[in-house]
């Protein structure tokens, strides 16, 4: 079995689900809706050019209600996916077609391991799939567990795949080909934990984008059936409020460098409710959080897979919102 030298974690398959894995407090939660098997599931997908070299991706008809946004950057010698979503149909067939028609070679990145982030992951085999190199035995653990989506329904999607590589905080991913890699002209990689521990957002000076994966979204309603609802989820094991206020102050911190040394304003693609998101979103997430622990702010309680949630909403950006498990223990 090979290894990753940079880690010395070892490189292998993960299969799904790995049932010695789930945790033995795993709440027993009855199924209310419509069995998965009877859902709508075309595998079609739309996508939208953001600039030149980059695309957003989205699946269509998702039953799952994530509608995660994957991204597409084409670099000078590689064609960069940034994650996977739900795997409701071939990710890979639909970007050669529309997208990555020089037939360039893939490199796939993860934003982290939730499910639908990378249940698209099984098709990019010959590949592999990159995640950051924070906490991999976490990243594994979690890739095992038989997650469950905002519909109440148990999830057994994830198809076998190879992780390929463990980014580490700081590296640099050439996107023309140098070597070694040139800042002005690479992703940056910034570990971003919070959300969860493996979250890892990715910098491109180029255009002045930062994908932010689920650690920063805007708040979606409830009654939006297009989005993943509430705010940012810090209710899944893993998650972690002081580790999230940390994350957001070292990104609002390179943000700030970023302005002071280049003036430059950078746009977050979000994994969910946006890909062009103004970074202010970053300074009014991280108040909400302070203002949170601060005990500051009054909650909305809402019931998720049977389970007693609290939800906040930021008193001066509605695009900030947090949603919290009421008695401080994760569901999954």
């Amino acid at each position: 079995m090979s290894s990753d030298s940079s880690s010395g974690v070892p490189l292998l398959y993960i299969y799904h689900p790995f049932e010695d894995r789930v945790p033995s407090a795993m709440p027993k939660i009855r199924s209310t809706g419509t069995p998965l098997g009877e859902l709508k599931r075309t595998g079609d997908y739309q996508h939208v050019r953001i600039s030149d070299t980059t695309y957003r991706v989205a699946e269509l008809d998702d039953p799952y209600r994530q509608y995660c946004q994957c991204y597409v950057r084409l670099a000078k010698d590689r064609c960069i996916l940034i994650d996977t979503g739900c795997g409701l149909g071939d990710l890979r067939g639909y970007i050669d077609e529309h997208i990555n028609t020089e037939k360039l070679p893939y490199m796939v990145i993860c934003t982290h391991a939730h499910f639908d982030h990378v249940a698209g992951n099984h098709t990019f085999e010959d590949v592999g799939v990159c995640f950051a190199g924070a906490d991999p035995e976490w990243t594994m653990k979690v890739i095992g567990f038989k997650m469950r989506t905002l519909d109440n329904e148990t999830l057994d999607v994830i198809k076998p795949f190879r992780v390929s590589r463990w980014l580490q905080d700081g590296e640099l991913i050439a996107l023309d080909g140098s070597e070694p890699a040139k800042p002005e002209a690479s992703l940056h990689v910034r570990w971003t934990p919070g959300h969860s521990p493996d979250s890892v957002s990715l910098y491109d000076p180029q255009e002045h984008r930062l994908y932010v994966g689920d650690f920063l979204y805007p708040y979606a309603s409830w009654d939006d059936p297009l989005s993943p609802p509430g705010g940012l989820w810090a209710s899944f094991q893993g998650s972690d409020l002081p580790t999230y206020v940390d994350s957001l102050k070292k990104v609002q911190a390179f943000l700030a460098e970023l302005k002071s040394k280049h003036g430059t304003e950078v746009t977050l693609a979000c994994g969910h409710n946006s890909y062009k998101e103004d970074s202010s979103l970053v300074d009014s997430a991280l108040q909400l959080i302070l203002d949170v622990q601060a005990g500051k702010l009054p909650y909305t309680p809402h019931e998720v897979f049977e389970l007693k949630m609290w939800e906040y909403i930021s008193a001066v950006d509605p695009r900030a919102g947090l949603l919290l498990p009421a008695d401080g223990h994760a569901p999954y």
